[in-house]
């Protein structure tokens, strides 16, 4: 066998075969029980799935939501509330709108 600088007689990969790239889907691991149940009900609904993608971008508020994916407000807030429920969303802080009305943020 060849003495290959830095190879240590092991095999080397690229550095670049080992990054997992930001593109790749996440892997969620549950405990079989009725809080898995819940997450499962949660996230097999197609709204709740574009919540939690955009959210996971960045924070906003449920009539942003609703505005960003043309949807019902009422879909977006039952849908956070789930979320939130099951812990796969957060309200991030409360903002004031220009009535002085309380917005709640999500992240």
């Amino acid at each position: 066998m060849e003495d290959v600088p830095g190879d240590n007689g092991v095999n080397s990969h690229n550095r670049a075969d080992n990054e997992i790239n930001d593109n790749s889907e996440k892997l969620l691991v549950l405990p079989l029980g009725d809080e898995s149940k819940k997450i499962t009900q949660v996230i097999t609904n197609d709204t709740a799935r574009h919540i939690m993608e955009l959210l996971a971008e960045h924070s906003m508020s449920a009539s942003d939501i609703a505005k960003h994916l043309d949807v019902p407000l009422t879909t977006i807030k039952y849908n956070l509330e789930n979320l939130v429920d099951v812990g796969l969303a957060k309200i991030e802080r409360i903002k004031y709108s220009e009535k002085g009305r309380q917005v709640k943020v999500y992240a």
